[in-house]
């Protein structure tokens, strides 16, 4: 399950971290936020069957610090300059054999790849606002436990205010995805062993740009407490990942919505 909290946090205010004081840094309450919603998403990347599945998450920061059910653990901070730096622990869920796996990707039609276990990530993201409305984004994912040779992935793009009032955010990405050679073999490569349980080609995916995707999004704020959070994304497989015999469609569409109850 993909991170959809990031970018409201990209486009916040700089005041929030205006100065780095000990205090400020710390900060003086803690802002929790409960939600729930439902997504609709391939079952995996390159899979032709859609799914529905509930997105409950629940979400507390102080000062820089921050966790988030989705996102994972760490901290932030955003300086008077329009430069975001974000270090943490986080997650991938990995993938299963099945169709019935609740959070997990997964489907039937990959019984005989095996299951790729969940895993433990640290994560590092970097971004810069260069004009009034828009930002550079660079972020890394590196697995530091849970499936073997489970590689590391990578994002570069930019994102974008395109409408802002005290009642409406809406803003607009654009993203290329990389991994490297051990994690799009997992995701994307047939090896040997797994060709003769699936009965699909063996095919070696290389290291490189796996996808690239346009995503928009739209917070509406319902008053101080409850407000209602929608993302969609569309992304398309390039490279060997696009030509992995577990490609069923090599460009997909997720959309989530989640309704959020700030304490």
């Amino acid at each position: 399950m993909k991170k959809i909290i990031i970018l409201s946090l990209l486009m916040s205010s700089s005041t929030t971290f205006a100065a780095p004081t000990l205090a400020q840094l710390w900060g003086d309450k803690t802002d929790v936020t409960v939600s729930l919603g439902a997504k609709t998403a391939p079952r995996y990347l390159g899979s032709k069957d859609q799914t529905v599945s509930l997105l409950p998450n629940i979400s507390a920061k102080r000062g820089i610090f921050y966790a988030n059910a989705l996102r994972g653990v760490g901290a932030q901070y955003l300086n008077d300059s329009g430069l975001y730096t974000s270090a943490g622990l986080g997650y991938d869920l990995g993938r299963t054999e099945e169709n019935d796996s609740f959070l997990r990707d997964g489907s039937d039609r990959l019984l005989g790849m095996g299951k790729i276990k969940p895993s433990a990530t640290m994560n590092a993201m970097v971004a810069k606002k260069v004009l009034a409305n828009t930002s550079i984004i660079g972020e890394v994912n590196f697995a530091i436990a849970g499936q073997n040779k489970r590689g590391h992935d990578f994002r570069v793009g930019t994102e974008s205010i395109v409408f802002k009032n005290n009642k409406n955010d809406v803003n607009l990405g654009v993203n290329a995805y990389l991994g490297d050679k051990n994690f799009n073999r997992t995701y994307f490569g047939v090896n040997a062993e797994q060709s003769v349980n699936s009965g699909y080609a063996q095919h070696t995916a290389k290291s490189g740009i796996y996808a690239y995707s346009l995503k928009g999004d739209w917070t509406y704020k319902i008053n101080n407490r409850w407000s209602v959070y929608t993302l969609a994304e569309v992304k398309h497989l390039a490279g060997s990942a696009k030509n992995s015999p577990i490609v069923g469609r090599a460009t997909g569409i997720a959309v989530s919505s989640l309704v959020n109850y700030a304490f």
